[in-house]
């Protein structure tokens, strides 16, 4: 990974930014599956359980993948730094996201 020469904030917001625009897709794909109007079924369960660990895994990857990277290279302080500002900008994205559905 050559994410070296990037700044730590703007590491975390990118992040922060492309978590959250998973989120964002995979609730539009929740909704748009929703008004199919697919009764309960067992592929439906499968489907949605299928998702919910796809999604675990790429917010996994998205958030602790390259903390983790710098962990393995003994650079703990910059990975914990690293999730911290993660962590922030993810919060203020839901705190903006909350502000423009009150709006």
């Amino acid at each position: 990974m050559k994410f070296k020469h990037l700044p730590l904030p703007l590491v975390a917001f990118g992040q922060a930014f492309f978590t959250s625009v998973y989120v964002l897709l995979v609730g539009t794909f929740m909704q748009t599956v929703e008004k199919w109007n697919i009764g309960p079924n067992v592929l439906g369960i499968v489907v949605i359980l299928s998702l919910l660990v796809l999604s675990a895994s790429v917010c996994g990857s998205l958030i602790f993948g390259y903390p983790i990277y710098l962990l393995f290279n003994k650079e703990v302080k910059s990975a914990l730094i690293l999730l911290g500002y993660t962590f922030l900008f993810l919060l203020l994205l839901i705190v903006l996201t909350f502000l423009m559905i009150a709006i």
